[in-house]
């Protein structure tokens, strides 16, 4: 841990090659578990818990990953994470977009993020997110279980043809747009109907 440190100040390595490369002015660092933010040099303020979480790591900033190869690659699984900053790794093999990742947050094993200024929960296997309590999206006050407040967007009803509504296992309520109709589609009544 630390062994090749020389005037990073403030560090923190727990586990075989933990801030391996810590040379230049990393400071301020927490790396627990082997190869933990190994080949990080003037990256500062990092959190890495868990083996090879942060490994790649070099230059960024303020990243807090945890679990086994958390922010350790970018979204293709091969190229390395470098200098992602201001952004939260966890779920083992989590990984940021790519080196431009700024306030990104990625939360899930093998969950893949979508770019700076992201949130990203769960991966391509999740089949089912549950939230609870009331849902806001810009809005800090709901109204309701569902609050969407915007001045510069729409809400986008789910958009597919006659035929793959028809697939749907309907419930009453349902709302979607019909691509072959051109039409609102809503179901009432145990049918759908147009208003």
């Amino acid at each position: 841990a630390l062994y090749n440190n020389t005037t990073g100040n403030y560090n923190i390595a727990l586990g075989r090659n933990a801030l391996l490369s810590n040379n230049n002015t990393g400071d301020h660092n927490i790396a627990l578990g082997y190869d933990a933010l190994a080949w990080n040099t003037t990256g500062s303020n990092n959190i890495a818990v868990g083996n090879n979480a942060l490994y790649n790591n070099n230059t960024g900033n303020f990243n807090s990953a945890i679990g086994t190869a958390a922010g350790k690659y970018q979204a293709n699984g091969t190229t390395i994470l470098q200098t992602a900053s201001n952004s939260i790794y966890i779920g083992y093999n989590s990984k940021g977009f790519n080196n431009s990742d700024n306030n990104s947050i990625v939360i899930g094993a093998n969950a893949i993020g979508i770019g700076a200024n992201s949130v990203v929960l769960g991966n391509d296997s999740i089949a089912k997110t549950a939230l609870k309590g009331k849902i806001v999206i810009g809005t800090t006050n709901p109204q309701g279980a569902l609050d969407i407040v915007s001045t510069t967007g729409a809400f986008i009803v789910p958009r597919m043809t006659t035929a793959q509504r028809d697939a749907l296992t309907a419930v009453n309520g349902m709302i979607i747009y019909n691509t072959t109709t051109n039409q609102f589609n809503f179901r009432e009544n145990g049918a759908w109907v147009l208003k």
